[in-house]
């Protein structure tokens, strides 16, 4: 009901019934005791008799129980399942098959089927599943096997394998589950041989075993799982041996034991697990002789006797024979077993009756028990189902009725009602929520439905609908979207009966539900029961039996006949039901019929079967109902896997392996709980101009669209407040226009269920209306309100876990508003603006959630005072917009912005709405708010839309609303906890992880087409390999000779020549875990091209190699598995051409082996290098012998080339040794020669299938054992009769590809290493260090800072960088420094100066969590704050008055930090992280007091404590904060400044000091703090790092944030607030042609791209005409004006300081331009020339002169480049004239010259280009213009798009840009002369058809400038 693994109220769920029953979400274990209680013997000469022996009194005459429908069964022979025994065979022959339910066993045997062949004497053997009916007597038969299939019973046998030796007839046979064994003969002279049959592979000839111990005719045979006995025989002698065969060891000679006590043949045999029966032999009398299987060398012991004197030659049977299991595990559908049918009116029963029946599914022959009954006698009722309850209506009537299945001899209670009366004949349609009923007796038809949910069917029903026509006595079907109306009448129409198909999609169920397909005929009264893909419908006139079927997947058809019922039909008035799948029950009809008439879905042609009655005869029935019955059952209940793990159905990629540890921390996983609801915002209530309640739903993804409208409110309401949860959204208070007084109570919307009215939540503590609403994700907020007498400052939490309850006060606010705005950040929540009797509000109120019982403080304020607005919030900032203010003009348009990061500042306008207007309402999700409705004064409908990544632009349209309202009406939606949703948690790979990759799909190879032309896949089974291979999907087309490659998820095959004939370059590409699917078309190759061996590859790529493109041919052809879509690339060539050759490899090579070059036949084989795939393939091999049109298949260690074609068909079997790949050895062979095959392989064998042999088509399958591959191959199941010569094949384990991985222990950036200690005494400039992995090697100087400084305990870090907060000279003299670096651990060679504390202090002891940073200070005792997610703001002052913490030791725990206070030397302070505004407090002392300084270092639960004098060390318990701290153990060293001036730092297990005037760094291991402390390496830094910084992300609470996930490879996921690189968050323009600034560099920040660029650094030479690109961590700009070839480079950590020189690019050039990867970058093109020559910068070794790549495609200058990682694209540009091509260089292949691709849709010199991952920009240019044309990467030959445009024409401007966004500078006016101009353009890549909007400007104008930003291009952000 609530989706699997839900969050939920587990309390609250099962009062209102909604929450999950073990049955609901598993599929029951149902434990079958199956009955052993009964054996049967029947039939024989001349008799028709069948007895039942009760084995617990089987002393006694066994009485005749039933009989065939044949009169004599002379050499019969029977099979049985749980439930049925079946009956076959009478000479001289009969195909018969008969049935005996085991249930019903005194009614005559039912003729169920038919063999293939007339038969006696055969030997039956069985299964669960099937019973086998070998050898037998009649022509031709005797070593034919018929097979019945026991879940499909009534079709015809089907043949399987043959027996190995012509058994004759009157055969004994018996087995166990998996085998059976048949042996024996007519005669004495009948062979001895033992047939055994495989059932898992019965398509395969019977395997010889035994023999018997002696050759006898007519000898019979029982057994159980372990042992099969056949007895007695004949005729001359006649015999009475028994032979026990032993199953585990089959091939030994049969063992006699006792003999039987009468020497006979052709008995009778039944049994169970303990004995056998031999029953009735001749001669002799009618006996039974007991084998009891324990004591087997013991004589069968004389029973009772078959009554009457029973026939020879018959045949026994029991549900127990063949070893069936005494327990079965039979996982059945959840809910009850059984239909029922109430109500109706009897034949001479007066008036209509209550009964309710209950068919039994499991024994439907039985006549159905009066269970419960009905309130009141009723006729014309419909019924329904869940799993746990039957419902009815009551007739006419107007109520809900239901019984419970777990008591359903009782009498229905009464639930809720519905809407109207007159409900007679009406029809039912449903899922697994809701019923929806239909119709009714009315003179035109009754078009109205009502729905009834289940989870509350005590409350009324709700209209839905309608149907397109009035209708009634239809027939009802449905899935779990569907539900349709069959059929029906209406009185006075014409025609009156009815044959539409009316369809209601539940998802839109308020829409009219149209007209589908049609019934055949018409029909009055329908009825129906479904499966999961069609419905079944009968009824209409007296005599009518056809049943129609509607294939719900194809609803427009006609449905078709199918059935018929049983003669005579039901008279047009029965009902009926189903099972979950298998079969559907019609019962009663006029004039009063008791019939029940079963269809079995699986052969729904075939005519029902009679089945047991009613009690009584009925009419009116009208319906019936099962928990598993049509969707009832279909919402995922059926189809549970058991025991699956996520890691089990992990296929092929071990990387999306992921184990989460949920922390206290972890409240929003990937796994985002509101994705139940992603998409819909809700305005409830408001005032048109009374008040209303209907709420209005707009869809976020289609916001242009009309709101609709869903539920209600329970009141006619205004002014109200709302909140959300995840699931719910909830009205608060309001303003009742019905009572005109003020609501009390909360309601609650269904966002699951939005259509309904409001279902109660709890009360407010006040009435009140005009109040606020804002949410965590546990609790909801409402804060002020006017309640009947004075505005208020009560703020109401309401807690979602008990919403029912009344909410409890808290907060207050500062000051009594209404009319206020609410928005909410993670941890508080903002109430601004608003009105009370003293006037309008501008303050803004914040509450602490985490301490919000404390009043709330005032920041803001907005832009102005302002009343009557409306709130909503992205993740960071909150938007109240609107409102009303008494000066002219009244209403507003603006929208205040409030920063959360920063919000004691005052709010900023952004905006503005589309209109003035207060008294509105307003919602949103993570991307954009919407404001809807209010008054301008006039009321509007119009829905505005603000974009918070550009929120200065004007809001825009949407919606509409379905009604102009306003006057306080509420927005909700579970998006707008946005702010809560960030993933918080960093994986830190703690642990090695093995597992094998899931085999239910890898386990398979494939075949694929042939000659002639097909389109069929057969699939072979590597864990049953000896069976006929089974048919799966179909490739797309019809055709041969294509070739077969892929990874471990897709299987592709390629090329290949239709019908026509013709060559194709389709390619086809099919999904293992969904491989009975048509294959979906991908590709194309880049050519035509024909052969079934030609392709191989690796995991990523698959290569077709040589074969025809129709001609011979060298070219290989590389299609990417990630973009499969595309048109494969050409690569190689091979080192010749080839004709037919034969392909495998390894993960890094593919080797191609002989063929046809022509004229003649190649033995050479090619290794192409998927490393360097552009390379000629290398001559390696050669093959034994040269031939073409072979196989291959490999391992990773070796590949074997098979059969092929010498010029005749060849069977030799060659292996090429990878490691040493110039050689092949002959192995093998083939069991016969053929060619044109294909092969496929597992890590341990081989499989050559199909081919022409001798010239013949064949099927054959042999497989090569790689382990012993000099033996001849071993014959497999064939391939099916489909032709297979010239087939394809692949395999999921082809090529060696790994099956099982290994996930390695990994530490995202840095981590590993974790410990950082830097500065120091007397100024230093160091950063060092240690690798905690290796923590007995010195630690390494990393980096320097940019001043000399001192810094004692001033370090703090996240999860991804290390600060130093303040320090400065000391022993200088040089004054103390406020500055803050950040040294990131993925590149910890750099510092970075960002922001500034607050207050100097050189040495401010330092603590955090991994979201902010804490310093203190000295003499202040301020607290000031670093956000670390924007750390260029410096600090914030949090709190006053707190202890001093100057250079002294922190530490941290999840939720405070500790610090050694500085004035009280041995005192520990707390900070409280969730309230930082208020002062620390005392909390521990220490054993001492430290007088001089301390450090310390910390885990999550403790903090260890160490400083000048003693070396005692001291722990802090933080669960126990206020007792005194342990004295644990000692440093090294006994020198009264051991400690003095030390840092430390550490991880989750070890901390690590060192200290003044010693190099060595202790380590402390927490698991022994009593231990003295060991050395681990010697610190670099001067004096062991004195009165240096240590940190750590590792240290203290950080470890908590190490999730644990497991990956393959990637190492770093986002955590807490984004953490952005901080190379990524600007854009650089260097030099130009603006007279006296051609050598500056100006910066573009992103995140405030309003904002004027600023001028940094510079670079030393007057530059122009340049072209620049970007690495990571720098930007390069080479070229210049006048030519020169010099490259100069710009730290973008430290871009305050000149560029620095670098190499040079391979001549003097300018009019360049320059693109890349994050390896290296390139610049293209040029003048003089023009030049297409592409110069290369490594980044890793940048000042050589670079080597020459590509080049273009044609020499150009002034063009300019964008790209993704894999690809660089020049566009535009001059060649002598302007032109619109494009070039693209392959970086992994560069030296390759550029292809031409696009172009793009104009000419242009100097255009501007940037990009994304996706997409790359080139826009504006000469001619001056201002259009942009976009290159999609992924299909980057057809013609650029049309983007944009830009807001003017531009020329010779710079360009560059982020993930999100490119920016654009004019460049020169256009005129001559062209002044420079300074202005930016932002185009939005989501959005990218907008004009785009201007930014910036530039600090100063200029043109022709080179530009380069490190986010451009898909780098990682």
């Amino acid at each position: 009901m609530s989706g699997i693994f839900a969050l939920g109220q587990v309390g609250r769920q099962q009062d209102r019934g909604t929450w999950d029953t073990l049955s609901n979400v598993f599929l029951t274990e149902k434990r079958d005791q199956v009955a052993n209680t009964y054996g049967y013997a029947g039939g024989g000469n001349d008799s028709s008799l069948i007895y039942r022996i009760n084995f617990a009194s089987d002393s006694a005459e066994a009485p005749a129980r039933s009989r065939t429908a044949r009169a004599s069964n002379w050499h019969c022979a029977s099979v049985a399942n749980k439930n049925y025994g079946y009956w076959n065979g009478n000479y001289p022959g009969d195909s018969r098959v008969e049935r005996l339910d085991f249930s019903n066993d005194t009614v005559v045997n039912t003729v169920v089927s038919n063999l293939t062949r007339n038969l006696f004497g055969a030997a039956p053997v069985h299964n669960l599943d099937y019973g086998y009916f070998a050898g037998g007597g009649a022509p031709g038969a005797q070593t034919k096997v018929d097979r019945i299939d026991f879940s499909n019973d009534t079709a015809t046998a089907s043949l399987r394998g043959n027996l190995a030796d012509a058994s004759e007839w009157a055969v004994g046979g018996t087995g166990n589950q998996s085998y059976g064994y048949v042996a024996g003969g007519s005669s004495n002279s009948a062979p001895t041989t033992m047939n055994r049959i495989d059932y898992a592979s019965d398509s395969s000839t019977a395997t010889p075993k035994g023999p018997l111990s002696v050759a006898r005719g007519r000898c019979k045979a029982i057994g159980n799982s372990a042992y099969g006995y056949w007895a007695g025989g004949g005729p001359s002698p006649l015999s009475s041996v028994v032979d026990r065969l032993d199953f585990s060891s089959d091939t030994t000679t049969m063992a006699p034991k006792g003999n039987l006590p009468v020497a006979a043949r052709g008995h009778n045999t039944t049994g169970h697990h303990n004995s056998g029966y031999f029953c009735s032999g001749s001669p002799g009398p009618s006996n039974n002789a007991r084998l009891d299987y324990d004591n087997d060398t013991v004589s069968p012991v004389q029973k009772g006797y078959l009554a009457a004197g029973a026939a020879y030659m018959g045949s026994g049977t029991g549900n127990r024979t063949c070893g069936r299991p005494i327990m079965t595990n039979n996982y059945s559908s959840a809910g009850v077993p059984y239909g029922y049918f109430a109500g109706g009116d009897e034949p001479g029963v007066p008036g209509q009756v209550s009964k309710i029946d209950r068919l039994d599914y499991d024994n439907d022959t039985a006549t159905m028990l009066h269970k419960g009954n009905l309130i009141s006698d009723v006729e014309q009722c419909a019924a329904w189902s869940t799993l746990n309850h039957f419902y009815s209506t009551n007739g006419n009537g107007n109520k809900v009725l239901r019984l419970s299945y777990m008591n359903d001899t009782a009498t229905t209670s009464e639930r809720g009602t519905f809407t109207s009366t007159g409900l007679g004949r009406a029809g039912v349609m449903q899922n697994t929520n809701y019923a929806y009923i239909y119709g009714g007796p009315n003179p035109s038809g009754i078009s109205t439905i009502q729905r009834i949910d289940f989870a509350n069917d005590g409350g009324g029903s709700v209209p839905r609908g309608p149907l397109t026509g009035g209708i009634y006595a239809a027939g009802g079907h449905s899935n779990q979207s569907y539900g349709y109306s069959m059929g029906g009448y209406v009185p006075f129409a014409s025609p009156a009966r009815k044959s539409w198909v009316q369809r209601l999609d539940f998802a839109n169920d308020t829409a009219t539900a149209p007209v589908r397909g049609n019934l055949p005929a018409e029909y009055s009264a329908g009825t129906g029961s479904s499966t999961l893909a069609y419905g079944y419908h009968s009824g209409g006139g007296p005599a009518a039996t056809t049943i129609y079927r509607i294939d719900f997947s194809t609803d427009t058809t006609a449905a078709t006949p199918k059935g018929p019922l049983s003669p005579g039909g039901h008279g047009g008035y029965a009902g009926a039901t189903s099972n979950d799948t298998s079969y559907g029950y019609w019962a009663g009809g006029n004039p009063g019929m008791s019939t029940t008439d079963r269809l079995d879905f699986s052969s729904d042609t075939t005519q029902a079967t009679t089945k047991g009655p009613l009690s009584a005869g009925r009419r009116w029935v009208w319906e019936g109902a099962s928990s598993s019955k049509e969707a009832v059952l279909q919402g995922g209940m059926t189809s549970h896997t058991f025991g699956q793990t996520r890691s089990s159905t992990t296929t092929g990629d071990p990387g999306k392996i992921e184990s989460y540890l949920t922390g206290q921390d972890w409240d929003y996983s990937a796994f985002d709980q509101l994705s139940i609801s992603s998409g819909y915002g809700y305005f409830m209530g408001g005032g048109n101009p009374g008040s209303i309640s209907t709420i209005d739903r707009i869809d976020f993804g289609n916001d242009t669209a009309d709101a609709v409208v869903k539920g209600n409110l329970s009141h006619i309401s205004r002014r109200i407040g709302a909140f959300t949860s995840l699931n719910y959204g909830y009205r608060c208070g309001g303003y009742n226009a019905g009572t005109s007084a003020a609501i009390t109570d909360i309601e609650r919307l269904d966002y699951t269920n939005d259509t309904g009215t409001l279902g109660d939540a709890g009360y407010l503590t006040v009435a009140r209306h005009f109040g606020a609403g804002l949410s965590t994700k546990d609790y909801g907020y409402l804060g002020g309100g006017e309640d009947p007498s004075s505005v208020v400052t009560i703020v109401d939490r309401l807690d979602f876990s008990t919403d029912i309850t009344t909410a409890v006060a808290k907060g207050p606010l500062t000051v009594a508003r209404k009319g206020t705005g609410a928005v909410m950040s993670a941890d508080y929540g903002y109430w601004g603006g608003g009105t009370d009797p003293s006037g309008v509000k501008s303050t803004v109120d914040r509450i602490d959630f985490a301490s919000d019982t404390t009043a709330c403080v005032t920041k803001g304020p907005l832009t102005e005072a302002k009343a009557y607005v409306s709130g909503t919030n992205s993740a960071d900032f909150g938007y109240v917009g609107g409102g009303y203010q008494p000066s002219s003009p009244y209403p507003r348009s603006t929208v205040d912005k409030i920063d959360f990061s920063n919000d004691t500042a005052s709010a900023v306008v952004r905006g503005p709405l589309t209109a003035a207007k207060y008294n509105g309402g307003s919602t949103g999700n993570e991307s954009y708010g919407y404001w809807g409705g209010g008054a301008t004064p006039s009321l509007v409908s119009t829905v505005d839309r603000v974009d918070y990544s550009n929120d200065t632009l004007d809001a825009v349209a949407k919606g509409p609303l379905t009604v102009a309202k306003g006057e306080g009406f509420a927005g909700t939606s579970n998006r707008a906890l946005t702010s809560q949703r960030k993933l918080k948690g960093l994986n830190n790979v703690l642990s090695e992880i093995q597992g094998t990759l899931n085999s239910n799909t890898t386990g398979y190879a494939y075949w694929g087409g042939g000659f002639p032309a097909n389109t069929s896949v057969d699939r072979v089974d590597y864990s049953n390999d000896t069976a006929t291979a089974s048919v799966k999907g179909s490739t797309s087309s019809a055709r041969y000779k294509l070739a077969g490659v892929g990874n471990q998820k897709y299987g592709y095959f390629g090329g290949g020549v239709t019908a026509a004939p013709a060559t194709v370059s389709t390619v086809d590409r099919l999904d293992y875990s969904n491989d009975s699917s048509v294959m979906a078309p991908k590709g194309p190759l880049s050519v035509v091209r024909k052969g079934q061996g030609v392709a191989t590859g690796n995991l990523s790529y698959g290569y077709w190699c040589g074969g025809q493109t129709p001609s011979t041919t060298s070219v290989v052809d590389r299609v990417d598995y990630d973009n499969d879509t595309s048109t494969a690339t050409p690569k190689g060539p091979l080192s010749l051409k080839r004709n037919g050759p034969g392909a495998t490899g390894t993960q890094s090579y593919g080797y191609i082996g002989g063929g046809e070059p022509g004229p003649s036949r190649t033995s050479t084989i090619d290794r192409v290098d998927y490393s360097n795939d552009t390379a000629t393939g290398l001559s390696k091999g050669p093959l034994t012998v040269a031939r073409d049109n072979m196989g291959a298949a490999g391992n990773a260690n070796f590949g074997w080339w098979g059969g092929g074609t010498t010029g005749s068909d060849s069977s030799v079997v060659d292996r090429l040794d990878y490691s040493s790949d110039t050689t092949c050895v002959a192995k093998g062979p083939l069991t016969a020669a053929r060619w044109q095959l294909a092969a496929s392989s597992n890590t341990s064998h081989g499989y050559f299938g199909g081919g022409y042999e001798g010239g013949s088509t064949v099927t054959k399958v042999d497989r090569v054992d790689f382990s012993s591959d000099t033996a001849t191959a071993s014959p497999k199941g064939n391939l099916t009769g489909t032709a297979h010569r010239f087939p394809g094949s692949f395999s999921p384990q082809d090529c060696g590809f790994p099956q099982s991985y290994t996930s390695t222990a990994v530490y995202s950036n840095g981590t590993s290493f974790g410990g950082y200690n830097g500065a120091g005494l007397y100024a230093k400039t160091q950063i060092e260090r240690m690798d905690y992995s290796n923590d007995s090697v010195d630690p390494i100087i990393k980096a320097n800072f940019n001043r000399r400084i001192e810094l004692n305990n001033g370090a703090v870090s996240n999860l991804t960088s290390g600060y130093w907060i303040g320090g400065g000279y000391d022993s200088n003299g040089a004054p103390d420094g406020s500055s803050i670096y950040r040294l990131d651990y993925a590149n910890d060679t750099n510092v970075m100066t960002v922001g500034n504390r607050i207050a100097d202090d050189k040495s401010a002891g330092a603590f955090g969590n991994k979201n902010y940073g804490y310093t203190g200070g000295n003499p202040s005792t301020s607290m000031e704050r670093l956000d670390y997610a924007n750390d260029f703001a410096g600090t914030l002052q949090r709190s006053t008055g707190n202890p001093t913490a100057h250079e002294r030791g922190a530490t941290a725990s999840a939720d405070y930090g500790y610090y050694n206070d500085s004035s009280y030397q041995s005192r520990i302070a707390r900070l409280d992280f969730a309230n930082d505004t208020v002062a620390a407090s005392e909390r521990s002392h220490l054993s001492y007091a430290i007088g001089g300084r301390s450090c310390a270092t910390g885990n999550v639960n403790y903090g260890w404590y160490f400083g000048s004098g003693p070396t005692t060390v001291n722990r802090v318990d933080y669960s126990n904060d206020t007792a005194t701290a342990l004295v644990r153990g000692y440093l090294q060293t006994t020198s009264p400044v051991s400690a003095t001036y030390a840092s430390g730092h550490g991880n989750e297990n070890y901390g690590y000091v060192q200290g003044y005037y010693n190099t060595n760094i202790q380590r402390i291991d927490y698991a022994n703090d009593m231990s003295t402390p060991i050395t681990r390496g010697q610190s670099k830094l001067i004096y062991g790092g004195a009165m240096s910084s240590g940190t750590s992300c590792r240290e203290n609470s950080l470890s908590l944030y190490t999730i644990g996930q497991t990956t393959k490879d990637w190492q770093f996921a986002a955590s807490g607030p984004e953490q952005v690189l901080t190379a990524t968050v600007a854009a650089y323009f260097v030099g130009g042609e603006s007279p006296g600034y051609e050598k500056i560099v100006q910066r573009f920040n992103y995140a405030n791209d309003t904002a004027t660029a600023v001028l940094k650094g510079g670079i030393p030479v007057a530059t122009k005409y340049a072209g620049g690109v970007s690495s990571q961590y720098y930007a390069y700009v080479a070229g210049n004006n006048p030519a020169k070839s010099d490259i100069y480079r710009l730290d973008y950590s430290n871009d305050s300081d000149n560029m620095a020189p670098k190499g040079n690019i391979s001549s003097n050039k300018r009019n360049l331009a320059g693109i890349g990867n994050l390896d290296y970058g390139y610049m293209g093109g040029g003048y003089p020339g023009p030049l297409s020559t592409v110069d290369r910068i490594d980044y890793s070794s940048d000042t050589g002169t670079t080597p020459s790549k590509g080049p273009l495609s044609s020499a150009r200058h002034y063009p300019d480049a964008v790209g993704n990682l894999n690809y660089g694209y020049w566009g535009g540009g001059d060649t002598g004239s302007y032109v619109s091509t494009v070039d693209r260089m392959d970086y992994s292949s560069d030296s390759t010259a550029c292809a031409t691709k696009g172009p793009l849709t104009v000419a242009r010199l100097a255009p501007q280009g940037t990009g994304n991952a996706d997409y790359g920009y080139l826009a504006a240019g000469h001619p001056y213009m201002s259009s942009i044309d976009r290159i999609d990467y992924s299909n980057d030959t057809p013609t650029a798009s049309p983007k944009g445009p830009l807001n003017r024409n531009a020329r010779y401007g710079g360009s560059t840009g982020n993930k999100d966004f490119g920016y654009f500078t004019s460049g020169d006016q256009g005129a001559n002369p062209a002044p420079s101009t300074s202005e930016v353009y932002r185009l939005d890549y989501a959005n990218d058809t907008n004009v785009s909007v201007s930014k910036g400007p530039l600090a100063i104008a200029n043109d022709r400038m080179a530009a380069a930003s490190a986010a451009e291009s898909g780098f990682p952000q």
